[in-house]
């Protein structure tokens, strides 16, 4: 597989798993924190930081606990979709109350 057709397949997944978010969501099945730390996952593999920056605001929002697989997905979108080290370290500070 060359690198621009992995580029492609990834981008695909993530749609595919932001999809499947919704619906879950619209259907009222529960969300547990995998799925949270996937759906994370989804807007890093498709480089939308915008997409993940308002999904961090509901995740605020809605209370949610300080979750290690959660804050590796925050950590992970920030360093590698806003290309600042800064908001990785504040977004780490926060997630695991450093």
């Amino acid at each position: 597989m060359e690198f621009h057709d992995c580029c492609i397949w990834q981008h695909r997944k993530g749609l595919e798993a932001l999809s499947l978010y919704q619906g879950i969501v619209r259907m009222g099945f529960d969300i547990d924190m995998s799925t949270l730390a996937s759906v994370l996952t989804a807007f890093t593999c498709l480089e939308d930081i915008t997409g993940g920056l308002q999904f961090h605001v509901k995740l605020i929002k809605s209370g949610f606990r300080q979750n290690s697989h959660v804050g590796s997905g925050l950590i992970d979108l920030y360093a590698k979709c806003s290309g600042g080290m800064r908001d990785c370290r504040k977004d780490s500070e926060f997630a695991f109350e450093l």
